[in-house]
């Protein structure tokens, strides 16, 4: 099944956080993520326990976009872990794995990032699946597009959620691997196989 442009957090078991482990990581407390202003930071951008839908950011900046190449993208990886441990109202020590990731550009150019992430609290039998985007020259990360945005980006499991409802929620999300799509091109995405329950149904590339 094909999937879209976001970033998706979940909580799974422990077994699903393999190598590598730049994709991995354990949620903290309050984490603070280098470049980012006070009203910007994780927790406070997350407005847990009722984390906000808002778009923030244009996206336009200075310089050329960061090249991408390989199966992991040219990101601040524990930034964005952060966000979506923040999103997902995590208690620190609950493990965040990064499910999958793209990146789309048009021609401005203005380039989307979007990233999934899986992030486990078996403890409290509470597993989260979280959806972000962002402008790439923005540090923080997005759970929506407005007030109005008919997605619905975060979802609690009672349990740790199969591969079939992570590709459902991903689709629910607008996720695929379109080579072009609304004047966007892409120009990076790969699903990473260790942080699925079993084989994810569609690869990319």
């Amino acid at each position: 099944m094909l999937l879209r442009s976001l970033v998706l957090v979940a909580f799974v078991s422990s077994s699903a956080f393999a190598d590598p482990p730049t994709t991995s990581g354990v949620c903290q407390a309050n984490a603070k993520v280098a470049g980012v202003g006070d009203d910007q930071q994780p927790a406070k951008i997350a407005g847990c326990p009722d984390p906000m839908e808002l778009e923030r950011g244009n996206g336009f900046g200075r310089g050329p976009y960061p090249a991408i190449s390989g199966a992991l993208p040219p990101w601040d990886l524990p930034g964005a872990l952060a966000y979506a441990c923040a999103y997902a109202c995590a208690p620190a020590g609950a493990k965040a794995a990064l499910l999958g990731w793209s990146a789309y550009e048009d021609s401005r150019p203005l380039r989307n990032d979007n990233a999934a992430y899986v992030i486990s609290n078996p403890a409290a039998k509470r597993w989260t699946v979280v959806v972000m985007w962002r402008h790439a020259f923005n540090k923080w990360w997005n759970i929506g597009g407005g007030f109005h945005d008919p997605k619905t980006p975060i979802r609690t499991f009672d349990h740790a959620p199969t591969a079939a409802e992570l590709d459902a929620m991903l689709e629910a999300n607008g996720w695929d691997f379109s080579a072009a799509r609304d004047g966007f091109k892409l120009v990076g995405g790969k699903l990473v196989d260790a942080a699925w329950p079993s084989t994810p149904p569609k690869h990319f590339p």
